[in-house]
This record gives C-alpha cells, structure tokens and sequence, in this order.
C-alpha cells in the first residue's frame, strides 16, 4: 500500500486501516507505555516516542501510518492481520434515545447520529449532555471496559499478549464488559493518534512548531504575521546551554487556519465544518462571531500544564494534576486553579503584580467520596454512605523512620470552611486514633502535612519525563526550550492491563494521586538480545563480584533462561554502572 500525507485526507484511505502488524522497529515512532520517570519505575506513562526494540512488537494501522509519515520510511513488518466484519448480528431491535433520538441499527450509523443529534439540540442543554455521554461510553469506552474484582483466594490467570503468553496466580481479575472488543478500542486510539500525527506533520512541513499537544488538540506557535522569537538569556543563568534559547518559528495565522481546512474532507457527518477546529479563546474576547484572531501566549509545564495569557493577563489554564485537591478558595474568592496559576508565574518570574492567596499556606486537602463498599468499610461508623471525607498530603520526608514504614493515613470531617483545616481533628485510618497535623514546625504528636505553597512549587519544577530538551538528555526539573522525543530501547517487556486509581475505589489507601497500570508478571524475566551482548563482554566472575549473585543465575541469564525480577535488576544495574568494557 503506497500513501502520502495526502492520502490521509481522503475518507477512502482510512477504510484501508482495519489492520495490526507486527513489527521490528528500529528509531520509529510509536505509543510506548514506559516507566519514563527515574524515580518511580511503577508509575507507567504512554508517550509517542522513538522506538527501537530487537523484540518484535504489535502496531495498529494507524499508528504503522503515523510513524511513517513522520519518519519518512517504513518499519520492518513481519506479519499483517486484517480486521473484516462478516454479517450483521441478529435479534437488534430499534431504540428511542431519552424519548427523541431515533436509532435503526440496521440502517442508521449509531454513532454518527449521536453526534449529529447532539448538534442539532444544541439548545435542549439536558439531552445534549445525555447524547455526548452515550457517545462517549459507546463509541470507546465501551469496547475497552474492564471491571476489577478481588477473589477471596489467588486463581489461575491465562495472561496473553502479542506473540507471549504466560500462567500465573492472582487474586485481582480483570472481568470485561458486555461490549468488550479491544480490537474496535485499539484502532480507535490510534486513530485518533494519526489525526495529531498529521497535524503535527502539517505544522513541520510549514516550517512551524508547536507549545504542546495533547489527546485531540494541538497549540500552534503563531501570530498575525508569523515570523520568528528570539528567548532571552535570565541574567540569573549566564551558564545556560544555548541549545535552551535557539529560535521558535512563529507561523502566521493564515497558513494554521489552513491547515485546520484541510482536516474538513475527513468530516463524517451530515452537517459541515472543521473536524479540527480554531478555538474559541484565539478570537477577540473569545468570542469566533467577531471573526478577528489575536495573538495569546502560552506557558506551558508539560502537555497538560499550562497557561494561555494576552496582554490583560490570564485567560485560560489547564490543571492536570491539580485536580485532586479541594478547592481552598473561600465563598467569593476567585476561582482557585487561575488564582494558583497566578502564583506560579509569578514564582517564575512570567507575571509580577498580584499577590500571595491567603490559602497559599493551609493544609493541602483531598475530597474523597464515600462511594463504595470498601470506603466505607474502612470508615464505619466516621461517616455516612455517599458523605464526603477530607484527606490532607502527608510530607513524608519529615515523618520519622516508624511512621514511614507504617504511613498514617488521615482523614477529617468535610467541611467547605478551608480556615478550619489546620485545627481540625484527624484520624488515622491505620490505628483509629485521633491526631493532629503540622504544617511549618512539628508540634509533638503532630504529623506534618504538606501546603498548597508546597505542592505548587513541586508543580512548576514537574519534569517532562517523557520527553528529551534541547540537548537530548531526558528532561529535569529546569529543563527549558523546545522539546524532542526520548528515543526508547526497552531492557524487558511488561504487560499492563487496566489503568485504576485504588485511592477512590478502595478507600484512602495511599496519597495516590496518579492513575496506574496493572501489569501482569510471572515472576521471571528473560534478557533481551541487547543485554546479552553486553553480558558477553564480562566474565562470570565479574558480573558475580559486582552483583552479589551466585554463578547459578548468572549462566542461567546468559543462556536464555529466566530469572526472578530481584536477580535480573541487579543484572541490568550492574550492566548500566559498569558499561562495556
């Protein structure tokens, strides 16, 4: 199949895209799940990285597109499946959706007239919201449903994946839903991913770049006559790699907008318009009825954090992984996320009038829903079912070496009253006992909590883990300037299944606030090619003096075989400190 970017602009090419292949990659892009954050090899992220692997991996359609575009040339595949509908299901009976939506499954494209629909109601505000939630569940959601439930004792679990398969005891089972077809969730992410991958090659071949994209957006560096902007150097940083201030292309508004004109062709539906659509926050107060595009400037942390200001200051902000946190902001006071974002830039050195929320320094909380059995049964008798409780963020690094191996869990009664936090009473979900906490100096019997001064300031030095800056180094703390991709050579595979936040479905646990992966693992790992190699270029006695381990283990890895996760970390850390000789 022969294609261009141009060929992904026509509706027929994607007809062409029902497949998976399994291929060799070698420096191409594609989603990788990974540990990117050094600190934390638990917590899996999902980045378009550049990927090279000696282990062949399995790839939608899509995503073989995307990476082609980009790249220029074509993984080495090994094998391609199909996917084709046979038939139609018997027994579909016609529905009427909240009493005005009708739906034929024999003739009429479900998802299509929910979209169409919802248009069309804009002004019934009740049943646009009830048709965008059924088309959100059913057009994804519901092909990739997964409910967790805990036996009583540990069963046998068939765990397959790709070309791998392996047994394996668990008490936690994934059981899927009705409608679950991973085939169908799998191409419609990565359809999704191939739009962006075009936008993004739109934006290349203009010559221009981008702040951040995300999911189903992309913020384009741009202004009324495009040009070009030249980062000054902080007097503050006289030793800043030059890399960190290279020029930013600026494309000018025209040649974005028509780009966003060339995604129209690929409009399914009855009524017209961009399928990649000019926000409305680029027009004059917001407002596109003017017609008249301004210039807005963006700060952005990562793809998720960021602030877009004009000349007046901010105008919209985006606070993933703030969300968490119970709003400190007082009846009356300002919306809290803009007025923190205030904070922040001007912690930066980005804003300077304005100050300090007198929150800034409360007790960070978290609101946590008494919704489910097990977060009440851990409760009983502190609270009511479907009642609220507050949780404040623990600073671990103040906690004495008992406390740490047994961390408190707090909780307190909700309240809207913030002021309040800091006196309240706490208990500890682990003992029963009641406690206070501390937020500057430990009092006695105290336990110290971390502020919302505190979480902020970790917030404005959160890594891009996923990314590389200016000098090909994976991003730190004070990482700054245009981005690129980290390039991804896997040391061994795991296999993730749902991602879940237990803090909310199993009660306070631990002050998790990221979503995270199950993987599943039959306790031993195998070397990949790669390591091999290099374990080749030392002795045994070598690899067991720098390693503690016995010779056993050491030739078992050498021959392929498998070792426990334990042994296999000390072999890859010896690898990494030591290097080829």
């Amino acid at each position: 199949m022969q294609f261009s970017i141009e060929s992904c602009f026509q509706p027929s090419f994607w007809r062409k895209l029902r497949f998976f292949v399994l291929v060799q990659p070698n420096d191409d892009i594609l989603p990788v799940r990974a540990p990117f954050d050094p600190h934390d090899h638990n917590h899996l992220n999902i980045a378009d990285g550049r990927l090279t692997s000696e282990k062949e991996v399995w790839v939608a359609g899509p995503d073989l597109v995307a990476s082609i575009i980009r790249t220029g040339k074509v993984p080495k595949i090994v094998k391609a499946i199909r996917i084709e509908p046979h038939g139609q299901q018997p027994g579909m009976q016609p529905i009427t959706l909240r009493g005005a939506v009708n739906v034929d499954p024999y003739h009429d494209d479900f998802f299509k007239i929910l979209i169409e629909q919802r248009n069309a109601n804009k002004a019934d505000k009740t049943l646009k919201h009830a048709l965008k939630v059924i088309a959100n569940s059913t057009a994804y959601g519901a092909f990739v449903e997964l409910n967790e439930q805990r036996e009583s004792k540990p069963i046998q679990l068939d765990v397959h994946s790709g070309e791998h398969h392996h047994a394996q005891l668990a008490r936690d089972v994934e059981l899927p839903g009705k409608w679950y077809c991973p085939l169908l969730g799998s191409l419609i992410t990565s359809g999704g991913r191939l739009l962006l991958a075009m936008a993004e090659k739109c934006v290349n071949d203009a010559g221009g770049t981008w702040l951040f994209c995300d999911t189903d957006s992309i913020a384009v560096i741009a202004s009324h006559q495009g040009g070009t902007i030249y980062p000054k150097r902080p007097q503050e940083e006289s030793a800043m790699d030059e890399r960190e201030i290279a020029p930013i292309p600026v494309l000018p508004h025209t040649t974005v907008l028509a780009m966003a004109r060339r995604f129209r062709s690929l409009n399914p539906y009855s009524f017209r318009g961009d399928l990649l659509k000019v926000e409305d926050v680029n027009y004059r107060d917001g407002d596109p009825k003017t017609g008249s595009l301004r210039t807005i400037y963006g700060y952005a942390i990562s793809a998720k954090r960021y602030a877009l200001l004009d000349e007046s200051g901010i105008i919209e902000v985006k606070g993933h992984g703030l969300g968490y946190l119970m709003s400190p902001a007082s009846e009356g006071e300002p919306e809290w996320m803009q007025t923190a974002w205030q904070f922040i830039l001007r912690v930066d050195g980005i804003l300077w009038d304005g100050s300090d929320p007198v929150w800034l320094d409360y007790p960070a909380m978290m609101k946590i829903p008494v919704s489910s059995p097990a977060v009440l049964g851990r409760l009983k008798g502190f609270c009511k079912p479907y009642d609220f409780v507050l949780a404040p963020i623990l600073l671990t690094d103040k906690l004495d070496p008992e406390e740490r191996a047994e961390k408190p869990i707090l909780i307190t009664r909700f309240t809207k009253h913030p002021e309040e936090w800091a006196d309240a009473t706490y208990y500890n979900v682990r003992t029963g006992e009641e406690c206070r906490i501390a937020v500057s100096d430990r009092k006695k019997g105290s336990i110290p909590v971390k502020t919302y001064r505190q979480i902020l300031h970790q917030y404005l030095h959160h890594p891009e883990y996923k990314f590389a800056g200016p000098d090909g180094r994976p991003c730190d703390p004070w990482t700054r300037g245009m981005l690129q991709r980290r390039h991804v050579i896997p040391e061994s595979f795991n296999y993730c299944g749902k991602e879940f936040k237990r803090k909310l479905e199993q009660g306070p646990a631990d002050h998790d606030t990221d979503y995270r992966c199950k993987v599943y693992q039959n306790g031993r790992v195998a070397a990949d090619p790669a390591t091999l190699r290099q374990l080749a270029t030392f002795s045994e006695r070598e690899i067991a003096n720098g390693t503690g381990l016995h010779r056993k283990p050491i030739r078992l890895v050498r021959h392929g075989g498998s070792v426990t996760q334990k042994t296999y970390r000390k072999i890859i850390d010896f690898i990494s400190q030591h290097g080829a000789p």
